[in-house]
């Protein structure tokens, strides 16, 4: 008869929480902070509009833009077809 061992295995994990550093502890000075402050707000005029864009016609009608895309293709269709008639020599009154 066998004899089967278990062996268990216990692992612990700690993790260790820091707490943020205050800014003087990083040696940022009132000054460097509000100079870093008025550059922030000097970038955020780069992306005033990217929130509130104005939506392109496609973007807002797709719907009526495949349709249009459709027809445009249609009319391209039956223009060729025309005009190979034309050139096979096929004329209607």
């Amino acid at each position: 008869m066998l004899n089967t061992e278990k062996e268990y295995i216990r692992a612990n994990v700690s993790i260790r929480v820091v707490e943020p550093k205050s800014d003087r502890e990083y040696g940022l000075s009132q000054a460097q902070q509000n100079s870093a402050l008025e550059g922030a707000e000097f970038c955020g005029g780069l992306f005033e509009f990217a929130e509130n864009a104005p939506a392109t016609f496609a973007e807002r009608f797709p719907r009526v833009t495949v349709c249009a895309v459709a027809i445009a293709f249609i009319v391209a269709a039956i223009t060729v077809e025309i005009e190979c008639l034309h050139g096979a020599g096929y004329y209607w009154p």
